[in-house]
């Protein structure tokens, strides 16, 4: 929860978050006028799924994948979840912003037509064959009428570099 949400509601956006981290949830609960839940999305509903918080919190997520040096294990704990089809259920979106490290693989991308702008952090490195998801993930949206543009950045980590692929997709048709 950060940018994209604070600058979305500064415009007169209203901003529904869904989010796994107790804390970073509490916070945003705290500080902004969105509406928030503590869940995570997932490509079906679970009763719950392990969330895993690392000692940098760009690595914390529903994988435990990290096996590096640099990269700590704080704690793990359960969240309740909602599939990506009931949140789009849920409410009349217009636009999403997903930044959901590594689950957004997962998902079904076969959006409701109300859905005219998607931004997609991607996090391939997380799960196998990540990079091969993502572009099937790029080819479906295309097929539905997006285009994208992407914005791909290196987030530097004492000596460790990560890709993270925030792709914005706006629809044409």
């Amino acid at each position: 929860i950060g940018l994209f949400a604070r600058t979305s509601m500064e415009k007169g956006a209203r901003v529904i978050s869904y989010e796994p981290d107790i804390e970073a949830c509490t916070l945003f609960k705290l500080n902004s006028t969105a509406t928030v839940h503590n869940l995570a999305i997932t490509n079906q509903s679970y009763d719950s799924k392990t969330y895993y918080v690392y000692n940098w919190y760009i690595m914390n997520s529903l994988y435990n994948v990290v096996n590096e040096e640099n990269f700590h294990l704080i704690k793990e704990y359960n969240v309740n979840t909602i599939s990506f089809k009931e949140a789009l259920e849920e409410y009349e979106f217009n636009t999403i912003k997903c930044d959901i490290m590594g689950e957004e693989l997962t998902l079904d991308w076969t959006l409701p037509n109300n859905i005219k702008k998607v931004c997609i952090c991607f996090y391939p490195y997380k799960i196998p064959l990540g990079y091969i998801i993502m572009y099937n993930i790029i080819t479906h949206l295309t097929k539905q009428g997006y285009m994208a543009k992407n914005l791909s950045h290196t987030i530097p980590y004492k000596q460790h570099t990560t890709t993270a692929f925030n792709l914005f997709f706006h629809k044409t048709i």
